[in-house]
């Protein structure tokens, strides 16, 4: 296949099915000599931050020095984002070339198991990233959960040496459950045998506790007295350590005072929102229960530390809080509440408490209500484009009568460009009544007509 026809072949494939079940994609690894386990993996999952804390992840270890594979989702403009490596996005012809070698073992596998079926499309896309990470030879591979965790396909990775949960909260409802104990315990499934860092708290890491405990594998949970997001937090916070050994226990509360006095007690670390600083905080206590950070506090410390800040300077995660000065926009494609919480405290703390101008289009089986609620406060403005796309979108009606309850300006426009530049000029015309930047969110579709239409 050339990169078109693998592009047209994974769009064919069924995205999810009705009975998830790991027995397709532990078997075809099975076939195929388990080529998963030539891979050292960091597994990231969670509700919100996943990505932003792969991003990091594998950023920081670059910055060490290592060759690092970054497997995450969504894409906002091509399928090429969701494989990485140090940084670099996979070729086109090397797409191709990874994709029509899966495709021949999918089919193959297909042909020996007629009741099981090639790869659906996250499978086949993990699959993927299981050739192209083995083929470049990584010292570690970062693989973000694409959906809950239980069933999700990334979950048929074996050689993890951490895993992360960042949080959990309301989302996917119709796949994961009604409950955050429902969902913190589908997230849960991907925990075995490696120590587990989150940033989770309330009922979902009682839930998470309750499986570390049954897994036998210690839990480090990040503890924010000060809220989620202060300027303080890297001040601030503690950790709980359970179901581990006293030595080990020493080992990583020795590591964190190391943290503090040599990364934290230094200059703001460079990061562009708000929420993000939690994100960091997880990426780099996920590194500071590996033994690569043991190998590394052998040689130059302070090295070291100037290497992992440099790292999370250089992560780059577009559409996340992605700042495009020169446009007058902020890109962020927060989809449910905990995501659009995050950002409206990241732009006061920005800004300050003021009014914001928004754009903003979320998906139909978003709870739109619960989304804008935490978004905006009274006098900001909603401006809905209408947007093209395979799913179907809330209409403009739907979000008017919200806003009318949240007391919200909202309007809505045939494109992104109307919505775009009517933005400009409110915000140019009352320069002292809003934010700086207009705000595009509600979902990454949104973001990606915004980069279409920005260049």
């Amino acid at each position: 296949m050339n990169y078109q026809e693998s592009l047209d072949y994974i769009k064919s494939l069924a995205p999810t099915l009705e009975r998830p079940t790991m027995v397709r994609m532990k078997l075809y690894f099975e076939d195929l000599g388990r080529p998963q386990n030539q891979l050292t993996c960091l597994h990231v999952g969670g509700t919100n931050g996943k990505g932003s804390t792969s991003t990091f992840l594998a950023s920081m270890l670059a910055s060490c020095g290592k060759k690092v594979g970054k497997f995450t989702g969504p894409h906002l403009v091509k399928f090429n984002e969701r494989l990485v490596v140090n940084g670099l996005d996979i070729a086109d012809d090397t797409f191709a070339q990874v994709a029509t070698e899966v495709l021949g073992h999918s089919l193959d596998f297909a042909k020996k198991h007629a009741d099981l079926g090639p790869l659906t499309w996250f499978e086949f896309l993990t699959a993927m990233a299981v050739q192209y990470f083995t083929q470049e030879k990584v010292d570690f591979a970062v693989f973000e959960v694409g959906l809950g965790g239980r069933f999700d396909a990334t979950n048929a990775l074996d050689n993890i040496i951490v895993t992360t949960i960042t949080n959990v909260d309301l989302d996917h409802m119709h796949l994961l459950g009604n409950t955050v104990e429902a969902i913190a315990s589908e997230k849960a499934g991907i925990i075995k045998g490696a120590p587990v860092v989150t940033a989770a708290s309330g009922v979902a890491l009682q839930v998470l506790e309750s499986v570390a405990a049954q897994a036998c594998v210690p839990l480090i949970a990040l503890c924010n007295p000060q809220g989620d997001f202060s300027p303080h937090l890297f001040r601030d916070f503690c950790v709980t350590i359970k179901y581990a050994s006293a030595e080990f226990e020493n080992l990583v509360q020795s590591r964190i005072r190391l943290l503090q006095e040599q990364l934290f007690g230094q200059e703001a670390l460079p990061l562009s929102a708000a929420y993000q600083r939690l994100n960091a905080l997880t990426a780099l206590l996920t590194i500071c229960v590996t033994d690569f950070f043991a190998e590394q506090l052998q040689s130059d410390q302070s090295l070291f530390f100037e290497r992992l800040r440099l790292g999370l300077g250089a992560a780059y995660w577009p559409g996340r809080y992605e700042l495009v000065a020169a446009k007058g926009q902020i890109l962020d494609g927060a989809h449910n509440g905990h995501g659009a919480r995050a950002l409206r405290l990241s732009l006061e703390d920005m800004f300050g408490a003021r009014q914001f101008v928004f754009i903003f289009a979320c998906f139909q089986n978003k709870d739109a209500r619960s989304l804008l609620g935490h978004l905006v406060r009274a006098g900001d403005y909603i401006l809905c484009p209408r947007l093209k796309g395979e799913r179907p979108f809330h209409s403009f009606a739907d979000i008017e009568t919200i806003c009318k309850e949240l007391g919200v300006h909202c309007l809505g426009f045939d494109d992104f460009s109307q919505a775009s530049n009517f933005a400009h000029n409110l915000i140019e015309d009352s320069p002292g009544d809003f934010g700086k930047m207009a705000v595009v969110t509600g979902s990454f579709a949104t973001v990606r007509a915004a980069k279409e239409a920005l260049g």
